[in-house]
């Protein structure tokens, strides 16, 4: 995603039912796991019927072997939804959506050499913004004690107001990160397991943003960014890791 927000750091709390909160002086042990990564590159207008399969493959975007039968790519003039062995790629008329499959650290090579050249390759769309995504997701057996003792502010009357049973802890935090900010937005999850139970989750959703001045070269600032891509990911492992291993004792 792009967030295009300036919102100053805060904290949020949102409620639902569950389990009562413990107040044990020790977090409980965590798992982050990454579960998706993306690059947005946002415009004021794409215009996907070029991005056909002959174009994506004579640029050298992806390569004719390197597209999965079976997968269900989808070309047509409002959108193009591509699914290769390497990448996935949705193209709409305001945003081009960029995953790639290949695990870390190999994902820097696509992101830059793939991405990076169907920017390169058209120069003179009006690019607006560019956004690196990372998704975590935080497992733990006791994540209403976890959210809470990241989150919760004793001093705070909204968080006061929040303090019962039940209750669950998230936030938001923003900072400056390549010339643009890193936003992080923090919420518990319910997912549905293959058999129908539900488990709680706690998201970190990572959004490294930058905007495209309009008297710059945007493909110029958007290539630039995607360069970035390692670096991102590293600092999202090292925040995760604290989690893990800093802040459990």
């Amino acid at each position: 995603r792009v967030d295009e927000s300036n919102r100053q750091a805060k904290i949020c709390v949102v409620s639902n039912n569950n389990e009562n909160t413990s107040k044990g002086n020790l977090l409980p042990a965590m798992t982050p796991n990454l579960i998706h990564a993306n690059a947005v590159v946002a415009a004021h207008q794409f215009n996907p019927s070029v991005v056909s399969q002959l174009w994506l493959a004579d640029n050298g975007i992806v390569l004719r072997e390197e597209f999965e039968a079976g997968k269900g790519s989808v070309f047509s003039d409002m959108m193009v939804n591509v699914a290769s062995e390497k990448l996935t790629m949705l193209v709409t008329p305001d945003q081009v959506q960029f995953s790639p499959t290949q695990p870390p650290p190999n994902e820097d090579e696509i992101v830059a050499n793939r991405l990076g050249l169907l920017v390169h390759t058209l120069p003179h769309t009006p690019f607006t913004a560019c956004g690196l995504n990372f998704a975590w997701l935080l497992d733990d057996q006791d994540l209403v004690e976890v959210g809470k003792r990241l989150f919760f502010v004793p001093d705070s009357p909204v968080h006061r107001a929040f303090d019962v049973e039940n209750s669950r802890f998230g936030g938001y935090l923003s900072r400056p990160a390549f010339g643009g900010r890193l936003k992080l937005d923090i919420k518990p999850l319910t997912l549905r397991t293959p058999n129908g139970e539900s488990e709680e989750r706690l998201q970190f959703a990572f959004n490294f943003h930058v905007d495209v001045p309009q008297a710059s070269s945007g493909a110029g600032t958007v290539v630039a960014h995607l360069a970035n891509w390692n670096h991102a990911f590293e600092m999202t492992r090292e925040i995760m890791q604290v989690l893990e291993s800093e802040f459990v004792k």
